[in-house]
């Protein structure tokens, strides 16, 4: 499981689609695209789709090219080796800013991978550790693995390859060889006990 309490400003680049849900309610659907940046500040265009029940869509807004402010929780899905990002919006409002970004917190249950952890320090001498763990996306058929990469500032001895773990932290989304990347540096870090639908390593 991984989703994120998030909050997103952007230009509308896709127009709003209405249709019905699998609970037989109509909800309206419209893309929010921003860039995404590697650590040479080279960017990747990445569309957010979002959606909200229709009677509380703001439609006047939804326009391409507009500015929103959208506020609701994030989830991934993954289709071969690309990841999607689907916001389910608590509320859509005009945005002032000119600043586009997608930020908020993650929680995360998943698996480490089957490397180890590594053991860093910062420009300031302080220790981190960095790893990788995935979580299953049972909604896809057959289900998918998104794979996360984790920074933690304060340092756990338990970290073994394989481990279930419970995280939460905020989210970093950043570009890594042309493709979407999905990060987070953790503010807690549990041990967490799951059977093998949960997760898996590699």
């Amino acid at each position: 499981m991984i989703k994120c309490t998030v909050t997103l400003t952007g230009e509308v680049s896709r127009t709003a689609a209405t249709r019905a849900g699998r609970d037989g309610k109509s909800f309206t659907s419209f893309g929010v695209s921003i860039p995404v940046y590697d650590k040479n500040n080279n960017s990747l265009t990445t569309e957010v789709s979002v959606s909200l029940p229709s009677e509380k869509m703001p439609q006047s807004i939804i326009q391409i090219g507009k500015r929103v402010k959208v506020t609701g929780t994030l989830y991934f899905r993954k289709v071969e080796e690309s990841i999607y990002l689907n916001l389910h919006a608590t509320s859509v409002l005009p945005d002032f800013s000119e600043i586009d970004e997608l930020e908020g917190e993650m929680e995360f249950l998943g698996r480490m991978s089957r490397k180890p952890v590594t053991e860093r320090r910062d420009k300031k001498n302080r220790p981190f550790q960095s790893f990788s763990a995935s979580s299953m996306d049972s909604n896809q058929n057959p289900p998918t693995f998104i794979w996360v990469h984790f920074l933690n500032f304060r340092p756990v001895d338990w970290l073994a390859p394989g481990v279930g773990l419970k995280i939460r932290g905020r989210l970093d989304l950043h570009m890594f060889n042309d493709r979407l990347d999905v990060g987070c540096t953790t503010s807690s870090i549990e041990k967490w006990t799951a059977d093998e639908k949960e997760g898996t390593t590699k």
